[in-house]
């Protein structure tokens, strides 16, 4: 099984209403205070790494967000549109992150990624995410990771996945990117399991 296969995510969302997923959550307060740590411009422009059906996005939009909601699920992404109640602040972008790309417009103020990064498991297609965080993100804009902690699950949705120290992912984005916040989390799951995460804010130097 391909990690980052298309077909596979869509077939979890269309086997899987939004309560029964693994990852779902539906209360998104911790993030407004996450970002309000975070010196974002009015009106941020902020990439969504891997939003799936999730309503995160309506909070985002809530705080002023001007957003790019990716998925590697054409199936999520269809959900969602017909889910989301503003539209007018998203652009919709279907891909598979860990492929080159350059997004059209203006540089990023804030990537976000909620459980994404760990699916990657070649290190060729971590080293392209993080090739594409640096060609997307502006000097002085901020990354957003949380993914599975060291101390966290081995598999999710049924695939293998990287565990993630704060350190790694310092190491990852280089000396370009300052760790500004970071903490543990753990997160309960639909099914009641816990699932530690590593939670952490990087700022990319100003030129």
């Amino acid at each position: 099984m391909i990690v980052n296969d298309k077909l596979h995510w869509d077939s979890i969302y269309k086997t899987n209403d939004d309560g029964s997923l693994g990852w779902y959550e539906n209360n998104f307060n911790r993030y407004q205070r996450l970002i309000s740590q975070m010196s974002l411009i009015e009106s941020p422009l902020t990439f969504i790494a891997g939003c799936g059906t999730s309503l995160l996005s309506e909070t985002l939009i809530s705080l002023g967000h001007q957003l790019i909601i990716n998925d590697i699920s054409s199936t999520a992404l269809n959900r969602l549109k017909n889910k989301l109640n503003n539209k007018n602040q998203v652009k919709w972008f279907h891909h598979d992150i860990s492929k080159p790309f350059t997004l059209v417009g203006d540089l990023l103020d804030l990537w976000f990624d909620r459980a994404v990064l760990h699916f990657l498991l070649d290190q060729d297609d971590i080293n392209q995410y993080f090739k594409n965080i640096k060609k997307n993100v502006k000097h002085g804009g901020w990354v957003h990771l949380e993914e599975f902690s060291k101390d966290g699950a081995s598999r999710c949705a049924g695939l293998n996945i990287h565990q993630y120290s704060c350190d790694e992912l310092s190491h990852c984005l280089g000396d370009e990117f300052t760790l500004k916040h970071s903490m543990n989390y753990v997160y309960t799951n639909p099914e009641g399991s816990k699932r530690p995460y590593i939670i952490a804010s990087f700022k990319r130097l100003s030129i």
